[in-house]
């Protein structure tokens, strides 16, 4: 290989290397992008996670309350009825 050839080769060598640590640095400034979305993402989502537990919660003290009324309004429909019953109407 003359020295000529060898200078050529190392050229095109480096030319590859520089392109290349282009490609590296796009693709990492890529990476950094979507690493921000993803933990946009992921904050969304927990916050998500957290107004469902709320309201799962809630749903769940209606659902008591709910509940406890019913119990209390035939609580006092059978009350009436015995008053109604012990006042002799039938």
């Amino acid at each position: 290989m003359t020295n000529g050839n060898f200078e050529y080769r190392l050229d095109q060598v480096e030319t590859i290397a520089a392109i290349l640590v282009t490609h590296v640095e796009a693709i990492d400034s890529r990476l950094e992008q979507v690493t921000t979305k993803l933990d946009g993402l992921t904050s969304n989502v927990d916050t998500l996670a957290a107004l469902m537990a709320q309201q799962i919660h809630e749903n769940e003290l209606d659902r008591q309350q709910a509940a406890a009324d019913r119990a209390q309004v035939r609580s006092l429909v059978e009350a009436l009825t015995q008053r109604f019953s012990s006042n002799g109407h039938s």
